[in-house]
């Protein structure tokens, strides 16, 4: 290493170098006798000779070809352009999935000491398996944040929906934390203060609220005033303290509008009764060393009555896993394997287009290769000039590629009001200078192979003629077409499908009339209201809704229908079938419009019993058919009353989706949710139904919203794949037919003077554009099969979670096929044409 600084040390000084070196040689020769001053030697090879031995060689020769190339790319402004913006679109459309990947996978949550802070998932050994909670309950997690040896502090965390400003009208998401939680996180307040356990850590203290960076410049306009200002959630006053930095990250990275003290969830009707369990642990401590030093304590808390499962303890999640299970960590790898083989698939279409246009364009430098070989340039020095050429073609395309995708992560992070940080870090530059490095080898490497394998002296009899004949006929230039073929249709096929996808969802829907539904979302159960109050509530506030002209009918849910939670099972009887647990009244069929197929209805005695009622294609999974069903024993170990018809509840692109509904228990009602259908528009039921919850009992301030926006969001992730899908396919497919025109125009160039020949004796012009596109057909069908198999084998793979692809068909393969074969036609007749309408007397004339 201290030599090569010393030799580059030697290269940026080399005038001075040489001139003392110069200086030294003048002095030797003066020293000489007269008339031997030519024993001295060549003072040219002396000074080549020192070159040699200070280092100046091999960087003079890179300074040559660096130059030499900038002339040569400089010359040929359409080429560098057309190569440039190709290099741009592959190199661009993979940073950005870096970026993304970076934000959200590889970049460590930006919290202190992250390495030490661990979230606690609470486990149990059950009858039928492990039994798992995200949340634990209030009293065991105190217990064990007082009585451990290896925690030096515990956060926790609750977030809840509660009513915003003063008509309570808008829903805000807010997190009841422990006065800790900035501090242990490593970050203060960017206006104001946070919490503080001398001033926040009390009951008796006054009420204050923490906002967003982000929910205080779009609710508050930005206003530095508001801290000390008053604002009312859920219909109390409290103070606004502070506001968070923008950089803060929450735990998870997770959207939060505002942060409480947790000591006050009573004051706003929000008591928090479990949590999300954080803390910080000695440091070196491994996860089954932590994991065995909460065994005593929860042990502990259970005879005490302060847990109520048996055989339980806490598994850690430390922050370095990003507080994932590895299942989680593993799906979201899977993913990201998948979704970055498709964009790298799209830069290797990229590289190959552009070799294939590297190699038609060597094609007439034959004559200048040749003249260098002649003077003394060898097959190694030629092979580097070509790759000094693409690096610089791929340094190019790496830095617009870097401003598409900043330009393009920034457009991201504002459109999904997400925190997550794009800006570039080392990571990022280590992937651009990868990239970078990959797309010189990929585009120069079989160019430069090809044409050092030639014999570039005949060139100098011939003008170049005999040593290009044949090389646009070449397998190499077949097998990069074939490349850009296969990876097109691929991408056309995947494209295909996940838009079949989803129009098989928007023309089929979920199975019932979402859009003309209202919901009212409220929690009983944080009001304190439960068994015949929350009886009494309903009641009262489904007879003041059904005065109302607009509505039509009216049910109570567990769940609301395409909404965020869902309690799925699978059973090995229905293998392939994601089945929803749903809780519901007997109104709920009718309001819904799902028809009772077989069986009844629930009944009043049907709360108290152990009856349930399947959908129609987890009936027929189970016993054959619906009628079947009827007074069967399902797997829950509970009678089958009903069969109904087929929903699509939760995840409405599953298309392996089933329900199974059990009637609606009195237990239930502090948790239900309400369905009011509409005659028609149901946006005007929207402020009826919260005043009716406020009549029914004041404490409620209850959320409306509508189920058609539930099921825009369900679609959200849907319309992304099958956009982002699209998009590839397509810039896939410009790449191709690039390529294909790149092809055919330099094999028309080539072949100019035999055009003209053929043309003179008399060959029609269909003769002519058959020779020229000849040569394409075993590319445009090898890569049509090439890709058309991928295709069908990742369509398995992509036919469950997370995306539910639809299966492999003819009519999306026939389709993607059509579409590749008239775009690459289209691309391939032009320079074909323009080749065919040459006068052939100008054509004979061409060198």
């Amino acid at each position: 290493m201290r030599k090569l600084f010393r030799r580059l040390s030697y290269f940026w000084n080399r005038r001075q170098a040489e001139r003392d070196l110069a200086d030294e040689m003048s002095a030797h020769r003066e020293q000489l006798e007269p008339g031997r001053a030519t024993a001295f030697g060549s003072a040219l090879r002396l000074r080549e000779e020192s070159r040699d031995v200070w280092g100046f060689a091999w960087l003079d020769q890179l300074s040559q070809d660096l130059r030499y190339g900038v002339r040569s790319l400089a010359k040929s402004r359409g080429f560098t352009l057309a190569a440039t913006l190709i290099l741009t679109l592959g190199v661009g459309l993979n940073l950005t999935f870096f970026q993304l990947l970076n934000a959200t996978t590889l970049q460590p949550i930006p919290l202190k000491d992250l390495a030490t802070l661990v979230r606690f998932i609470h486990r149990a050994q059950g009858k039928g398996g492990n039994m798992t909670s995200s949340t634990v309950w209030v009293p065991t997690a105190e217990y064990v944040r007082d009585h451990n040896t290896i925690l030096s502090a515990a956060i926790f965390e609750q977030t809840f929906d509660l009513a915003w400003g003063e008509d309570a009208a808008e829903r805000v998401r807010a997190s009841f934390v422990t006065v800790n939680w900035f501090e242990e996180l490593g970050y203060g307040a960017a206006l104001g203060r946070v919490f503080h356990a001398t001033v926040d850590d009390s009951p008796s203290a006054a009420p204050g609220v923490v906002l967003s960076d982000r929910f205080w410049r779009t609710h508050l306009g930005a206003d530095p005033a508001v801290v000390g200002a008053t604002v009312r959630i859920n219909n109390r006053p409290v103070a606004v303290i502070g506001v968070a930095p923008a950089s803060f990250p929450g735990m998870r990275q997770q959207t939060t509008d505002l942060w409480l003290p947790m000591g006050q969830g009573v004051y706003f009707n929000s008591p928090v009764t479990a949590v999300n369990f954080y803390a910080r642990v000695h440091s070196g401590l491994s996860a089954a060393a932590v994991r065995e030093a909460t065994r005593a304590p929860m042990a502990a808390a259970l005879e005490q009555g302060l847990s109520t499962m048996p055989d339980s303890w806490l598994e850690p999640r430390f922050g370095t896993e990003r507080f994932e299970p590895p299942n989680d960590a593993r799906q979201r790898w899977s993913i990201a394997a998948l979704v970055g083989g498709l964009t790298l698939l799209v830069l290797l279409v990229a590289c190959a287009n552009l070799s294939n246009l590297l190699l038609s364009r060597a094609m007439g430098r034959v004559l200048e290769f040749g003249m260098r070989t002649a003077l003394g340039a060898s097959r190694w020095r030629i092979v580097r000039q070509l790759l000094t050429e693409c690096l610089l073609l791929a340094c190019l395309g790496t830095v617009g590629g870097s401003v598409v995708a900043y330009g393009a992560g920034t457009w991201i992070s504002r459109a999904a009001g997400d925190p997550m940080n794009f800006a570039p870090d080392w990571r990022t530059v280590s992937a651009a200078a990868g990239l970078a490095l990959f797309t010189m080898f990929a585009v120069g490497f079989l160019p430069a192979l090809k044409i050092s394998r030639q014999d570039l002296t005949v060139s100098m009899k011939d003008g170049g003629q005999n040593a290009s004949s044949g090389m646009d006929r070449t397998r190499l230039r077949q097998m990069l077409l074939g490349m850009q073929v296969a990876g097109s249709c691929l991408l056309l096929v995947l494209a295909g499908m996940a838009l079949q996808s989803l129009q098989t969802v928007l023309a089929s829907g979920p199975g019932f009339d979402f859009r003309r539904f209202a919901v009212m979302d409220v929690s009983l159960s944080r009001d304190q209201i439960e068994g015949a109050e929350a009886a009494a509530f309903w009641s009262n506030v489904k007879r003041n809704l059904q005065l109302l002209p607009q509505t039509e009918s009216i049910a109570l849910s567990g769940r609301a229908p395409l909404g965020d939670s869902s309690e799925m099972s699978m059973y090995r009887a229905a293998p392939g079938l994601s089945i929803t647990n749903e809780r519901v009244e007997a109104d709920f069929f009718q309001a819904m419009r799902i028809p009772i197929l077989a069986g009844r209805n629930f009944s009043a005695d049907d709360a108290q019993g152990q009856n349930v009622i399947l959908s129609r294609n987890l009936a027929v999974a189970l016993f054959g058919s619906p009628s079947d069903a009827i007074g069967k024993i399902a797997p829950s170990r509970e009678t089958v009353i009903g069969v109904a018809g087929d929903t699509n509840l939760a995840r409405i692109i599953d298309p392996n989706s089933a329900q199974m509904y059990r009637p609606l228990r009195p237990e239930d009602l502090s948790r239900a949710i309400l369905l009011v259908r509409a005659r028609s528009d149901p946006s005007p039921l929207l402020t009826p139904i919260r005043q009716a919850a406020r009549t029914a009992d004041v404490r409620v301030l209850a959320g409306a919203h509508l189920m058609a926006a539930d099921y825009e969001a369900r679609l959200t992730v849907p319309r992304l794949v099958s956009n982002v899908g699209l998009m590839m396919a397509l810039l896939a497919l410009t790449l191709a037919c690039l390529g294909v025109f790149g092809v055919v125009s330099y094999g028309a160039a080539m072949r100019t003077k035999e055009i003209g020949i053929r043309r003179a004796l008399g060959a029609s012009g269909n003769s002519v554009v058959a020779i020229l596109l000849r040569q394409l057909i075993w590319p445009v069908v090898g890569g049509v099969v090439l890709g058309g198999s991928g295709a069908a084998a990742l369509a398995k793979v992509l036919a469950g979670a997370p995306l539910y692809l639809t299966a492999f068909n003819a009519t999306v393969f026939g389709f993607a096929i059509a579409f590749l074969a008239v775009t690459a036609a289209v691309a391939a007749l032009l320079p074909a044409l323009r080749a065919l309408g040459r006068d052939p007397l100008e054509a004979l004339r061409y060198e």
